[in-house]
């Protein structure tokens, strides 16, 4: 069985290792990262295109020491 922690992290440089000893070798780090989203686009046109039908399309992938991810999911298990 698996579980799964979704959480966000605002610090500019995530230290995960410290995260993942606690569990041991049973959990891995995975970052949302979005596929399909135009971060360029002013705040006011990314509302609207959320109260459409606009699908966020956004793949798991592995965290490395120091990356600035926000959307952090642990897997353990």
């Amino acid at each position: 069985m698996r579980l799964r922690i979704i959480f966000e992290s605002w610090a500019p440089a995530l230290k995960i290792q410290p995260i993942l000893a606690l569990f041991g070798d049973r959990a891995k780090a995975f970052k949302l990262e979005e596929i399909n989203y135009n971060r360029r686009l002013p705040a006011p046109f990314k509302q609207l295109s959320l109260i459409g039908k606009t699908n966020i399309i956004t793949k798991l992938v592995p965290v490395v020491e120091g990356d600035r991810a926000r959307d952090i999911v642990l897997e353990i298990g």
